[in-house]
């Protein structure tokens, strides 16, 4: 009985030495940038007008940072369209969406799902 014992606990502490069965750890997401924080914490509080401004400086950053023809930009106006619909300024969204969508036809395609 001891020697079987002793053999299982030789085997359980190989076993766990070895690693199996442990999860590969994902890499760390990259951190967000200060304007994008700050309009998903006032998304989230439902304060949506109170995040416009936040998102018209993160559209000026990646149009001077990436372009006006980049998927970055479009998702920049995607995220002030979003916001501006929500705090219930649709005529001024409905401009800021068809922008985001020529931009993302332009980017990646008719066909991608993103359009």
């Amino acid at each position: 009985m001891t020697r079987f014992f002793f053999c299982c606990l030789i085997f359980l502490f190989g076993f766990i030495l070895s690693g199996f069965g442990q999860e590969k750890k994902e890499p760390m997401p990259l951190p967000k940038e200060p304007l994008q924080d700050s309009i998903d914490k006032y998304n989230n509080l439902g304060q949506y007008a109170k995040a416009i401004p936040f998102a018209e400086k993160w559209v000026e950053k990646m149009k001077m940072k990436k372009g006006n023809e980049s998927a970055e930009y479009g998702a920049a106006l995607h995220s002030l369209g979003s916001t501006m619909l929500n705090s219930g300024k649709y005529k001024e969204a409905e401009p800021v969406y068809i922008q985001a969508i020529a931009v993302r036809k332009k980017v990646l395609g008719e066909e991608h799902p993103d359009v």
